[in-house]
């Protein structure tokens, strides 16, 4: 069976199968993902700060995309 037939297949389970499907999948990723380092981690929690202060401002993914677009002028 190819990865397309596959994916077909799962896409046609309901919901609750697709997500169990989903999380199945991803928990097998766990020992091919690197750990997160402590730099990174930091990183991350001063850039989820600046988010929840509001001093940054995050964009939809439709603005991303869009952006993007004009800017490769698509």
């Amino acid at each position: 069976m190819s990865v397309a037939e596959l994916k077909q297949l799962a896409l046609a389970l309901p919901p609750e199968d697709r997500a169990d499907l989903a999380e199945v999948l991803w928990e097998s990723l766990d020992e091919t993902v690197p750990p997160i380092s402590d730099e990174f981690l930091r990183e991350l929690e001063r850039r989820d700060k600046e988010m929840e202060s509001g001093e940054v401002v995050g964009h939809t993914h439709e603005e991303v995309m869009a952006e993007a677009k004009r800017r490769l002028q698509c």
